[in-house]
């Protein structure tokens, strides 16, 4: 398994969909998240292959910035680069910032740019972004409450050392009443 992620990494650090595939942002960031849960399970991961893959990632996100104009047409469609574009590209990096974080090499710059265009992200990558924020605070959550609610609308972690609600719909649970 581990030897066949090995094989596929590209020159550029990143994996592809075929072993003669151009790397993509998505399938490196699973790879590298597969590495590293692969790792924290107790399996020897080449430090070597992951190093490689963080610096792909990091590589991508400077030379694709979200906030600059456009080429006319998408490369890899033929179709003109737009909205849907501008989406996919944030939600990849929310990702791929989540996995780097979660391997030890978050980058606080970077998020809070990605921050910035929260309005793009769909729900799992605006939990990926909290996640991040809650990982690069070494479990204390930096992000504030206010900021966390306008990424999702639902997603409220705290300031507090309780544990972040994911799914906090504004409704207070009451504990079962005992007999």
């Amino acid at each position: 398994g581990l030897q066949a992620l090995y094989k596929y990494q590209q020159d550029s650090g990143g994996w592809g969909v075929w072993d003669t595939s151009s790397s993509t942002p998505y399938l490196t960031a699973y790879v590298l998240h597969t590495l590293n849960e692969a790792k924290k399970a107790g399996y020897t991961v080449d430090d070597n292959v992951m190093k490689r893959g963080r610096e792909f990632l990091k590589n991508y996100i400077y030379n694709h910035p979200l906030a600059v104009s456009k080429p006319a047409i998408n490369a890899t469609f033929g179709l003109p680069y737009g909205v849907m574009d501008q989406k996919y590209e944030a939600n990849v990096r929310a990702y791929a910032l989540y996995v780097l974080a979660e391997s030890g090499f978050g980058d606080i710059g970077l998020t809070n740019n990605l921050y910035d265009f929260r309005e793009e992200l769909n729900l799992f990558a605006k939990a990926q972004l909290v996640m991040t924020y809650h990982l690069l605070a070494n479990g204390k959550y930096m992000m504030p409450v206010a900021a966390a609610k306008d990424v999702s609308g639902v997603m409220s972690p705290v300031l507090m050392k309780t544990p972040p609600k994911l799914f906090d719909l504004g409704t207070p649970v009451a504990p079962a009443a005992k007999d």
